[in-house]
């Protein structure tokens, strides 16, 4: 339990930093679902496993963007949490399940759960309005005041996203790898699958939204192609 506690708050502190990245500091896209959850791969000593996850979240969340006082789903945080989670329940004593099936679970159960991060991420902006006009008013007497109130933003916006990674990810843990060894084993063979199927193809649908070129439209609509067709060699064996 120390250990998975310890991994928990790592993975915390990786996604509170990441997130600055989104709209507060730095913007480098280092934020971006397909870098966060490779590096809670690297930090599970799963990078492989981080990077199919972040694939997927990639494709759900690549039009969502944080732009002027829009607030939309925070991708990062849910990339993070559900990554953790099913790499965690994967690296578990004895478990056998596929990690695509546990990646399909965690998201299933995080995902609903991003009202949590998004209310976290209106009360941090809300908050830090308080800087801004502090510093409005000093700022003709000492120029650093904005250095000093824009450092406390950001750790305002570090707090509040790493204390709700850290509930979610215990949270979350703690859910799928008590509820997965349950599972009837038609959810675990056949539904759980065809959800990871299901989100992967509305990830390809949510691309496809983003996309205004023709070229690629054409590109995503052969992307899609080829998924479908080694999907049938898969399952059919063809």
């Amino acid at each position: 339990m120390t250990e998975f506690l310890v991994d928990s708050f790592l993975a915390s502190c990786v996604g509170g930093g990441l997130s600055l990245d989104r709209k507060a500091a730095f913007q480098i896209m280092v934020s971006r679902p397909l870098v966060a959850a490779t590096f809670i791969g690297f930090l599970l000593g799963n990078p492989t496993g981080g990077l199919m996850a972040g694939l997927f979240f990639e494709l759900l969340y690549v039009g969502e963007l944080p732009i002027g006082g829009y607030v939309p789903s925070h991708e990062t945080a849910i990339t993070v949490v559900s990554t953790f989670v099913a790499l965690v329940c994967a690296g578990l004593p004895g478990s056998t399940a596929p990690l695509y099936s546990l990646i399909a679970l965690s998201a299933l159960f995080v995902i609903p759960c991003g009202h949590l991060f998004k209310w976290g991420d209106r009360f941090a902006r809300s908050y830090n309005a308080r800087f801004f006009h502090a510093a409005q008013e000093k700022v003709m007497d000492d120029y650093r005041v904005i250095v000093r109130k824009n450092i406390k933003g950001l750790l305002v916006l570090f707090l509040t996203t790493f204390t709700t990674i850290f509930v979610m990810t215990v949270a979350g843990t703690l859910v799928v790898s008590t509820l997965y060894p349950r599972l009837p084993d038609v959810v675990v063979e056949k539904l759980l699958p065809m959800v990871w199927v299901a989100l992967v193809l509305l990830g390809f649908a949510a691309t496809f939204n983003t996309a205004y070129s023709k070229k690629a439209r054409l590109l995503l609509s052969v992307a899609v192609g080829l998924f479908a067709a080694i999907l049938v060699t898969v399952l059919y064996g063809l």
